[in-house]
């Protein structure tokens, strides 16, 4: 089942942040029947302006993780 059905999210997410000197990662993950997935993850650099968020990798489930 997907993280995200059209309608809302129709699974429980974790949002984590990881706070540096210089950036701030941020990972997402979807609670599943078989434990957590990560379905994306980013950054937030700070030495670079103007602040943006930009994807890093791609997810372990959804239409990108093959």
């Amino acid at each position: 089942m997907p993280a995200f059905d059209g309608a809302g999210i129709s699974e429980p997410l974790l949002v984590t942040f990881n706070a540096g000197s210089s950036m701030v990662k941020i990972g997402l993950f979807v609670l599943g029947e078989t434990g957590l997935k990560r379905s994306g993850k980013g950054v937030i650099d700070f030495r670079e302006p103007p602040l943006r968020f930009r994807q890093i990798g791609k997810p372990d489930i959804g239409p990108d993780s093959r």
